[in-house]
């Protein structure tokens, strides 16, 4: 049975004097009958390599082997351009034995780094034959065809080989080991060869480690070894015959033998089959003690009773106890327990013989109270004869591989929440349900106790939509809450798209709203993030914000993870996702039922529009390109007195003869031209001549070609006979106007002639020329002068009514100064005013100035509106208002030609000047305002009534404003007086 299982490698902390000892124990293991093949030298600190090939030959010297047949075979100088001190020497001894006190000479390889690499890469290894120049050629040949290598090899170029400032590679047939050696810091002496100590001088292992300022790497993995020996510069140097392979027992025996040496166990714990005789008495070797404090890895020797005897610096500094507190401890105290019991299990299975070392994952109890994750080897040491049996716990800190590995497993969890929510969004369309599904998968994913997807609105108020929560916590699903809840500056935030965490809410400042629900909700922790849309175009400011997703931890504080934070980011990428395709697919379905209404509305129309063809008694028909009949409705089969399958496929020709010639000369124009025929055709039918109303519309395909023609005939005759007739009687009316327009001009004239001498010479009596009026007379010249006027002014106002009725009166359109037309007609009105007691108010606008308009037909409308106001106002007050007013609807140019600033282009306003007449006389009910404007229209209009007139004043007022491109309104209650206002533009035709 193996009584000693160790690693293929191991790191060494070793003061300059150990290097000898270190070789001397590879001595002392390949001696008894092994021979060296090869010892192989290399690394880009080349005093190094060089100190370390002098403390070889130092070790050589010590304990001399015989002359191997490779030194026989191979020059003193292996490489052109070796350093002639690494050579060869050689002595007879008394026997004539052929010994060598330096021991093979070795190897030396300098190169850049760059040749190393390149060398791996494409140059197959070359082997080294007995003559020498056929190795220098081959070393050559090598060289040459690596373009970074001067020819020859100089010891001046250095190489790079692992990161090592030195190796050694020692080769024998049943041993092959790896040595790296660096310095541990930078201010460790490049010098290893000046403190060699006396042969067989004893170390001290105890020796703190800065007085070890040296690390050596030693490595018998077979498969590393090859690895190197793949190199081509290090294969050129070896001979052909060597080979790395696993170690066979003999060799494990050798390899074995080394560790003890340097562990200085006693034979016994070697193999059976090694002979005693055959082990030389080992030289002064490193301790146990010394390979336990510098093992890189956690050593601990335990008793079979689960006493700890040994712990090493390493395992003490991973669980926090010291060696002297690990040694009042037993093995099971700082073992998990799970894992204790199934490290007992595998130690008796060593005790038991079934095998010879043991590997197992275990949670170490650490002093903080923390768990420490290492891996175990498990090797059992010692003699059952003697009871003095140890089991040797390697651990191995897995701390960051555990980590790693449980990073692994909650990344894959998240891919598998996130796959599962994509998943749910590719297979379900429902909104509502993917986000159920999504609150769900992310509570148990960050093992957190309620996640809500919370909607916001347009007032940012908003309301719980999704919520997965823990069973023993208040439910908020479906509850609102204010806006005062959420800062507008949260929400900004959240709109950039910034996750918001709290660790603990008792610890952070939030609004007062928003921090008594979370208490009364039980919440100690959250995390917030928003659920916008998806579009990268848009800047982040202008994102749509739809709601926020929201998880929330109810057991106490805690602090929320990068990783969390990502995976709730994603989470609320998928929302916003399937936020917008649960849009996309309502505008499709919108869009969908739309086309499908628009479907149907043609799907009836089309119905609809056979109905009426079917029912119209318009005549339908469809021609093709050879004027040939494709369709025609029942009028038209009607009208030709055929069914339709004899008319299908005929032309008019063949159907009306000479007349359908005419109709064809018509259609092949709508053909030729692309343009609708409009023509009315007399048919001579058996009833009689009928007119028909014909229009032919072209109907061309998307290239423009006419592919057929419409044509629709309407029979007009009844309508043609009325259009005659009103005809004859409109000319009749035109004659019967121009008669009566001849019969006023006339009248007037007539009637003016006579009253001009009655009002000057009844004017001339009053003034009392040709003596003096008694008062009778004098009230009976009054009376007739008022009559005369009172006539003149009836035949004035019925002269123009008749003008402008008949559109032929035309105004003189001046640039009038508004004030002057204002004086003179308050001239006018204001002696009787005074003469009735009535108040006259004028206010006039400093902004009028001016205004294109007929002076004497303005003076006209406002005396008409002034003497009205006088005539029905007993008492009280009378007055004429002028101000300017902008019309900002109005689409044109303004006087000045210049837009005004922020309207639209092509938009300028047109100025009104208004003119408003008001008094507080008796007013005029609704009723009575409809019929206000119409001729001879009066509100008293009996025999016995208080007020006289004509009433063509309003109406003559209001077309002439209307001439002007003006209007006339009122305003008026009854005995609130009226208010008459006369607009008129301030140029005419803006």
């Amino acid at each position: 049975m193996r009584r000693l299982t160790l690693p293929d490698q191991a790191t060494l902390r070793l003061a300059q004097s150990d290097f000898l000892l270190l070789f001397q124990a590879l001595h002392r293991s390949i001696g008894g009958g092994s021979e060296w093949e090869s010892v192989i030298f290399w690394g880009y600190d080349r005093a190094l390599c060089k100190d370390l090939q002098h403390v070889w030959q130092q070790s050589l010297a010590q304990y001399s082997t015989p002359t191997s047949p490779l030194e026989a075979r191979f020059p003193e100088t292996i490489i052109p351009g070796q350093p002639e001190s690494l050579a060869s020497q050689r002595n007879e001894n008394p026997n004539g034995t052929h010994r060598s006190t330096s021991g093979l000479s070795p190897n030396f390889i300098f190169a850049d780094p760059e040749t190393i690499s390149t060398l791996e890469d494409g140059i197959s290894p070359f082997r080294i034959s007995n003559d020498v120049g056929q190795t220098e050629a081959v070393c050559r040949q090598l060289h040459a065809k690596v373009a970074h290598l001067p020819e020859p090899l100089s010891e001046e170029r250095m190489i790079y080989a692992d990161g090592s400032p030195a190796n050694l590679l020692v080769l024998a047939a049943s041993l092959q080991i790896w040595i790296q050696v660096k310095p541990v810091n930078r201010e460790t002496p490049t010098k290893i060869a000046d403190s060699t100590p006396p042969p067989n001088s004893p170390i001290d292992s105890s020796a703190p480690p800065d007085d070890r300022p040296w690390q050596a790497v030693l490595s018998c993995n077979p498969e590393e070894i090859a690895r190197l020996l793949r190199i081509p510069a290090i294969a050129v140097l070896l001979p052909s015959e060597t080979r790395v392979t696993r170690q066979k027992k003999g060799s494990l025996t050798i390899l074995r033998q080394f560790w003890a040496t340097l562990l200085q166990l006693p034979p016994s714990s070697l193999e059976d089959q090694f002979s005693a005789a055959t082990i030389t008495p080992p030289v002064p070797s490193l301790s146990i003690d010394f390979f336990l404090r510098q093992a890189p890895i956690g050593i601990l020797q335990l008793g079979l009773d689960g006493g700890i005897s040994k712990a090493n610096l390493a395992f003490c500094q991973l669980i926090g106890y010291t060696e002297t507190e690990l040694r009042h401890l037993d093995n099971q105290s700082i073992s998990f327990p799970q894992d204790f019991v199934a490290e007992v299990r595998l130690i008796q299975q060593l005790v038991d013989g079934g095998c010879s070392q043991q590997t197992l994952r275990k949670r170490y109890l650490c002093q903080d109270g923390s768990l420490l994750w290492a891996e175990v080897k498990l090797s059992l040491v010692g003699e059952a004869e003697t009871g003095e049996r140890s089991v040797f716990a390697f651990v191995t800190d897995l701390s960051a591989q555990i980590l790693a590995e449980q990073e692994i497993l909650q990344s894959r969890e998240r891919e598998a929440v996130i796959n599962d929510i994509s998943t749910q969004i590719r297979t379900k369309l429902d909104f509502q349900t993917i986000l159920q599904i999504a609150v769900e998968r992310l509570r148990l994913a960050l093992d957190s106790d309620r996640v809500i997807a919370y909607q916001l609105f347009p007032d940012y108020s908003g309301i719980c939509l999704a919520e997965d929560i823990a069973p023993t916590y208040p439910r908020m699903l479906g509850q609102k809450f204010s806006s005062q809840c959420i800062p507008p500056a949260y929400l900004e935030a959240y709109q950039r798209g910034r996750i918001w965490s709290v660790a603990d809410i008792h610890s952070s400042e939030l609004a007062e709203c928003f921090q008594e629900m979370l208490q009364q909700f039980r919440v100690h922790s959250l995390m917030t993030t928003a659920v916008v849309s998806m579009d990268d175009a848009l800047k982040p400011q202008n994102r749509t914000l739809w709601g926020l997703l929201v998880v929330h931890h109810c057991r106490g504080p805690r602090q929320w993870t990068k990783d969390e934070k990502q995976l709730m980011q994603a989470v609320a990428n998928l929302v916003a996702t399937a936020l917008e395709q649960a849009q996309l697919l309502q505008h499709l379905q919108l869009h969908t039922q739309e086309l499908e209404n628009r479907e149907c509305e043609q799907r009836l129309s089309a119905e609809h529009f056979r109905s009426f063809l079917e029912k119209s008694t318009d005549v339908f028909v469809e021609y093709d390109t050879q004027l040939r009949y494709l369709s025609i409705n029942p009028a038209g089969c009607a009208f030709l007195g055929l069914p339709s399958n004899q008319v299908i496929g005929k032309t008019n020709r063949e159907l009306l003869g000479s007349t359908g010639e005419n109709l064809e000369t018509l259609i092949q124009h709508a053909f030729d031209t692309g343009t609708k025929v409009f023509v009315d055709h007399e048919f001579h039918l058996p009833t009689g001549v009928r007119v028909f109303e014909i229009v032919y519309a072209p109907v061309a395909n998307s290239t423009g070609t006419v592919q057929r023609v419409i044509g629709i005939a309407r029979d007009v005759t009844e309508l043609k006979q009325h259009w005659q007739r009103l005809e004859t009687q409109n000319h009749q009316l035109t004659e019967t106007t121009r008669l009566k327009e001849e019969f006023v001009a006339t009248t007037s004239h007539e009637l003016r002639t006579p009253l001009t001498a009655i009002l000057g010479f009844s004017n001339v009596l009053l003034q009392e020329f040709f003596g003096k009026l008694n008062p009778k007379q004098k009230d009976y010249l009054e009376r007739i002068h008022t009559s005369g006027q009172h006539l003149l002014d009836l035949i004035n106002d019925i002269l123009d009514l008749s003008r402008l009725e008949a559109d032929r009166l035309e105004l003189d359109l001046q640039t009038i100064f508004v004030p002057d037309v204002c004086e003179g007609v308050i001239s006018l009105i204001q002696e009787r005013t005074l003469n009735q007691g009535l108040c006259l108010e004028v206010d006039l606008d400093p902004q009028v100035d001016w205004i294109v308009a007929d002076p004497r037909r303005l003076k006209q409308m406002l005396l008409n509106l002034l003497t009205n106001a006088v005539k029905f106002t007993q008492e009280g007050t009378i007055g004429l208002k002028v101000y300017r007013q902008t019309n900002p609807t109005h689409l044109g140019r303004s006087s000045d030609s210049s837009p005004l600033p922020n309207k639209q282009p092509g938009f300028f306003p047109r100025d009104t000047v208004h003119f408003q007449i008001w008094d507080t006389g008796i007013g005029i009910n609704e009723t009575d305002q409809k019929r206000l404007f119409a001729p001879f229209a009066q509100i008293d209009s009996s025999l016995s009534r208080k007020y006289q007139g004509t009433g063509l004043g309003l109406v003559i007022t209001r077309k002439l404003a209307e001439l002007h491109g003006g209007t006339v309104s009122l305003e008026s209650s009854p005995n609130q007086g009226a208010r008459f206002t006369i607009s008129l533009p301030l140029q005419k035709g803006g």
